[in-house]
């Protein structure tokens, strides 16, 4: 993530219970400058995972837009990870965007990868790499 948001804090605000928050900048997302989101959220044990969810903020006027393509890739070891759910989002002009992956299986680790997008015409900054802020990763 950009060291221009969320700082010290990183990864911790992925899973600090602080959700659905209106403003990018107030620490509660984590920012991607033109590259793709990817983090790996560790269980600690496996167990079973049934859905992924994640919120994205969506200030289309700020460059900042939603993934548009979620991969979630699932691993008993920690090393060797296979993809077990994705989804493909169309555009949408809310503010949050709520993303839910449905997953089968039992691992004890989690990877997400949010795939960045250049910005559509008729949208400011139109050509060139978005922003992807996400926050709020659960498990279930």
């Amino acid at each position: 993530p950009s060291d221009k948001y969320a700082g010290g804090l990183r990864e911790k605000i992925l899973v600090n219970g602080v959700a659905f928050t209106a403003s990018y900048g107030d620490g509660e997302w984590l920012g991607y400058e033109g590259n793709d989101a990817e983090f790996v959220i560790d269980l600690e044990k496996k167990q079973k995972v049934s859905e992924v969810s994640m919120n994205f903020n969506n200030k289309v006027n700020d460059w900042v837009h939603h993934s548009n393509h979620v991969i979630i890739l699932g691993s008993t070891d920690g090393e060797v990870f296979n993809v077990i759910g994705e989804k493909q989002l169309r555009k949408t002009g809310r503010p949050i965007v709520n993303v839910t992956v449905k997953v089968e299986g039992e691992y004890s680790q989690i990877k997400v990868i949010a795939k960045n997008q250049i910005i559509p015409e008729g949208f400011n900054g139109a050509g060139n790499p978005a922003w992807i802020f996400i926050d709020e990763v659960e498990i279930k």
